[in-house]
């Protein structure tokens, strides 16, 4: 991975931490797509732009307190 996007990743992680949800989002594409583990007890397979992707963190935010999120090197 390029060291420019290891500085996009961690930019985005400082994004949630300082603004939220919405701060983390910016740094997605419109046509992003993400699926959890397959078979976790979080997947609702593929999940396509921001909406789902907000949706699914909103999810995750909502059921444990104090929740955040911070890339490990």
């Amino acid at each position: 991975m390029s060291q420019e996007n290891v500085d996009t990743v961690r930019a985005a992680y400082e994004a949630f931490a300082q603004r939220g949800l919405d701060g983390f989002l910016e740094y997605l594409a419109e046509g992003v797509e993400h699926r959890a583990i397959e078979g976790a007890p979080d997947d609702r397979g593929p999940m396509h732009g921001k909406d789902a992707v907000r949706a699914y963190v909103q999810d995750w935010l909502d059921t444990f307190d104090g929740f955040r999120l911070s890339p490990r090197s």
